[in-house]
């Protein structure tokens, strides 16, 4: 009689971990929609875009 009420308590607490680990990784892919669809894009920082100096430069010299 204690076998069997091991038995049934393990497949019981396996069978919690799989339903809460499939949850979480539901929880888990919801959130990252969730920060792709409302997180603003990325802005270019000071180094990342080009000065218009460089811009007139380059167009200037490509014209010959």
């Amino acid at each position: 009689r204690a076998d069997a009420l091991a038995a049934a308590a393990d497949d019981a607490f396996l069978h919690a971990m799989h339903v809460t680990a499939l949850w979480g990784a539901g929880v888990a892919v919801l959130g990252a929609v969730v920060v792709a669809v409302f997180l603003p894009g990325r802005t270019p920082g000071p180094g990342d875009a080009e000065t218009e100096e460089e811009l007139v430069s380059a167009a200037e010299s490509a014209d010959g």
